[in-house]
């Protein structure tokens, strides 16, 4: 299934042993651009249908070595690649380094909001209501296959 992405994450470090979050990239984009309709956020300077953000697009250059700029986003398959970095290397790497369980919430939580409220245990609201979108939308789903 196009968009879905299983992250077996084996956490030694962290007594987080093989957890295995779903991602589904499909639900990301509806939840972040209603489906690539609203593609830039002024407010974060967040761009694509997947919303990365400009700290977002750096780190993964620099992690990558790569030297993608925000036109590249443009590109539904360059935004998915690097959501999905994202999700499976860089939210675990985050969540891992202060000891935080990397939970398929945690890792919502961080592409979200950013590390720093999950890290601090200071969700907003708007974090909250985030993830209980994507798992309404999720459980929808599973009703209609």
């Amino acid at each position: 299934m196009r968009g879905l992405i299983i992250l077996a994450l084996w956490m030694v470090g962290t007594g987080v042993t093989n957890v295995c979050a779903q991602i589904d990239l499909d639900i990301i984009s509806q939840i972040e651009s209603s489906g690539g309709k609203q593609i830039y956020n002024r407010r974060s300077g967040a761009y694509s249908e997947m919303q990365i953000t400009p700290i977002c697009l750096r780190d993964y250059n620099q992690v990558k070595k790569k030297s993608l700029r925000r036109g590249d986003l443009r590109d539904q398959k360059i935004a998915r690649r690097i959501a999905k970095w994202y999700f499976e290397e860089r939210a675990v790497e985050l969540l891992k380094a202060n000891k935080i369980k990397a939970t398929k919430e945690n890792i919502l939580a961080v592409y979200n909001g950013g590390h720093r409220r999950v890290i601090e245990g200071n969700l907003a609201k708007e974090n909250i209501d985030y993830i209980r979108k994507y798992k309404r939308i999720e459980n929808r789903r599973k009703y209609i296959k």
